[in-house]
């Protein structure tokens, strides 16, 4: 008998097929690409023993991500296509029909202010201040923002700088700061205070100690740091850069 852990890593595997491989699809569902690997090798967790499975909060927030019915990692999908590539297109369109039906405009585009971030030194905390030039902002669909349950206040939006996070971020790619969104989490980016810099980088939990990694491949000019919260606060998590979809 199949077991509901079989189903979940068998459609796993369908869609990390369907993105075109691990890596991108953990880009796409803002984990990391070690966690879907030990998702879809069940591979053992060294403290228990047990082979490491996803679990049904992580199935509920890939089918919110990609836009796919709610329950559709729970079941076989062996003869389901992906005809396209999967993403929120779905979901969003659900939602501006839905909220045209209730007769309030469909969609409208958001402005996020457009800033710079300035670390103030030895205060382990920041300031920011507009970004130069006519755009001081950068517009986003309100669809996204109800869909991903975010609140526009919380929201600041800059520009990287610098090639440490090539290939995901560009030296000048425009990103979006979820400043609510605070809590260390293994495998996202974040904007932090470190050591009197902002940088932007991702955290990676191991061998019991969060770190400061980049993504870059020359890891002798980037290489990890071991970060500490107490000394380096998080000022928000990217959720979004100017290219993504909805």
């Amino acid at each position: 008998m199949t077991t509901i852990d079989e189903i979940r890593t068998a459609n796993l595997k369908q869609l990390v097929d369907g993105w075109g491989g691990t890596t991108k699809f953990a880009e796409r569902i803002g984990k990391s690409a070690s966690q879907v690997s030990q998702w879809l090798n069940r591979s053992l967790n060294s403290v228990t023993q047990r082979p490491r499975v996803i679990s049904t909060t992580s199935c509920r927030e890939i089918e919110l991500v990609l836009g796919l019915r709610k329950g559709w990692m729970d079941q076989s999908n062996s003869e389901t296509s992906l005809y396209e590539e999967p993403n929120l297109s779905s979901m969003a369109n659900a939602h501006r029909s839905h909220i045209v039906s209730m007769g309030v405009a469909a969609e409208e585009f958001l402005p996020i202010r457009l800033v710079v971030f300035q670390a103030l030194p030895g205060a382990r905390a920041y300031k920011t201040e507009p970004e130069e030039g006519a755009e001081q902002a950068l517009s986003v669909s309100s669809v996204w923002i109800d869909l991903k349950r975010f609140t526009l206040e919380a929201l600041l939006a800059t520009k990287v700088q610098g090639e440490s996070m090539e290939p995901s971020l560009y030296d000048g790619d425009k990103i979006v700061i979820n400043t609510a969104d605070t809590t260390p989490a293994d495998g996202a980016i974040f904007l932090l205070i470190y050591e009197d810099e902002v940088v932007i980088k991702r955290l990676i939990r191991d061998a019991g100690h969060w770190w400061l990694t980049s993504d870059n491949v020359d890891q002798r000019r980037f290489h990890r740091k071991v970060w500490s919260g107490d000394e380096s606060p998080i000022v928000g998590r990217v959720v979004r850069r100017e290219t993504d979809r909805i």
